[in-house]
């Protein structure tokens, strides 16, 4: 029987992070006590934990170990206006707590696969109340996320995904110029690849995922390999690659509306058909997001 591809691995490997987040989410949801963004991080560092094919801690640290989980509500939206993840202010804290009436969670991870080193992020926002406003936002903003992955093709560069992309948000009075991006040179971007997708690890990096004592070296080299969808880049989408669009988009002129963040990936097979990773239907289903479906 032969090897899983690098394709096959990092869709596994992201359906174990949202399956487990669909876990701690309901298990967590079942209690009758406050529920604080620790809370539910540390439920779902614990159910991560528990599938042994994936390391212990994620590779994008900070913040600590490459989890996050931020809460806000559709009347105070401001914590899902991050400027960087990797800033403390935006670690899960014990004494923000989740509102079951008009509360939104922002969600990721970013757990490792042991034998390969590749990568399994996975996250999203969620919502859970009714403002028609807030609703017709998460709408648009997973919309313009289709309309991205239909208009790439192999061949086409960064470069041009990004300025089509760019164009799309404008048009609809979106922005994602407002954050910080501290690993990023272009300071813009949408996306970026998979690890190992692109190019194949070389003997020496795969010893250092396999062997380093230190994990800052191997979520170093995750973070180094990426390459970004920005205005800079020049690299052409090919066939086996596989990179995530995942803009953060808030609304032009509306500082009462929440940022709203998908992490949505595209596939390209080897035979070069491409493929739409949401993976978000269950949990939608769990916070009755009916209207996203």
């Amino acid at each position: 029987m032969p090897s899983p591809s690098n394709l096959d691995i990092y869709k596994r490997v992201r359906l174990i992070t949202k399956e487990t987040l669909k876990n701690a989410l309901q298990k967590v949801l079942k209690s009758t006590k406050s529920i604080s963004e620790s809370d539910l991080k540390n439920a779902w560092l614990k159910e991560l934990r528990k599938n042994k094919s994936i390391f212990p801690n994620g590779w994008y640290v900070p913040p600590p170990n490459g989890v996050v989980i931020l809460f806000a509500t559709d009347k105070k939206p401001q914590r899902t206006l991050f400027r960087s993840l990797r800033f403390k202010e935006y670690f899960a804290r014990k004494n923000i707590f989740l509102d079951k009436n008009k509360g939104i969670i922002v969600a990721y991870a970013s757990p490792v696969h042991k034998q390969t080193g590749i990568i399994g992020d996975f996250g999203l926002t969620l919502y859970f109340g009714k403002s028609k406003a807030v609703m017709n936002h998460f709408k648009k903003v997973l919309k313009i996320q289709h309309q991205i992955y239909r208009y790439a093709k192999v061949g086409m560069t960064f470069t041009e995904l990004y300025r089509h992309a760019d164009n799309l948000f404008n048009k609809s009075k979106l922005s994602n110029d407002w954050w910080v991006n501290v690993t990023d040179q272009s300071g813009r971007n949408f996306g970026h690849t998979i690890p190992a997708t692109e190019k194949k690890w070389s003997n020496n990096e795969l010893h250092k995922i396999h062997y380093s004592k230190s994990w800052k070296q191997v979520a170093d080299l995750e973070s180094e390999r990426r390459i970004f969808v920005s205005p800079m880049e020049n690299f052409k989408i090919k066939n086996g690659v596989v990179f995530s669009i995942e803009p953060r988009l808030k609304s032009i002129g509306r500082n009462d509306l929440p940022m709203v963040w998908f992490h949505t990936v595209v596939v390209v097979g080897h035979n070069g058909r491409k493929e739409f990773l949401t993976d978000f239907s269950d949990l939608f289903n769990l916070v009755h997001m009916d209207y996203m479906k």
